[in-house]
């Protein structure tokens, strides 16, 4: 990371591809999620992989990576190193979801009839069931990283969190995310 010096964990960042149709009556061809992950401090092999969601909803999760529970925090004093981040016990999954929200944040996006779109249309449950979807195509991507994982976020997103939980355990199509990852629980800060 620019600015930061050396640091003790590995970082990755990308985009995810969830194939469609996803959206319920909006029925979008995919979504295209970014991501940043911060291994653990720890024991990255036998750690949690803990996910952030951003409140809003919309609120893009780069701020609570670099503002809040990260490692690498960035204000007004400049560049420094969080001592409390979250990542020395666990894996952190920052994920820029929903994809499409109205307002200019994050980098991810929604596709239907093969063009982006501008803005993308997401209720509690489509998004739940659209998350599911995206964390399961993590997983595919991280193998290692399904040990045991937990959801946490702030103020609405709670709502989002526990939709997306309750998504994961009752989509028959998700079978191969109940398989890879042991969801121990939903935390609300």
């Amino acid at each position: 990371m620019p600015g930061f010096g050396a640091f003790p964990f590995k970082v990755y960042s990308g985009y995810l591809e969830v194939a469609g149709p996803l959206g319920g009556a909006h029925a979008y061809d995919s979504v295209t999620i970014h991501y940043e992950l911060h291994t653990s401090q720890k024991d990255p092999a036998t750690d949690p992989l803990v996910t952030w969601h951003q409140g809003g909803p919309g609120g893009s999760s780069m701020y609570g990576a670099y503002t809040e529970m990260g490692y690498f925090q960035v204000d007004s004093r400049g560049n420094t190193t969080n001592p409390y981040a979250w990542n020395q016990v666990a894996n952190m999954l920052y994920l820029e979801s929903p994809a499409g929200c109205d307002d200019p944040i994050g980098f991810s996006y929604c596709t239907k009839g093969g063009k982006v779109q501008k803005t993308c249309q997401w209720d509690d449950k489509t998004q739940a069931e659209a998350y599911a979807h995206t964390l399961a195509a993590f997983l595919e991507s991280f193998p290692e990283c399904a040990v045991v994982f937990q959801h946490s976020s702030p103020t609405y997103s709670s709502l989002r969190t526990a939709h997306s939980s309750w998504r994961m355990l009752d989509l028959a199509s998700l079978q191969r995310l109940r398989a890879a990852a042991d969801l121990q629980g939903s935390a609300n800060t």
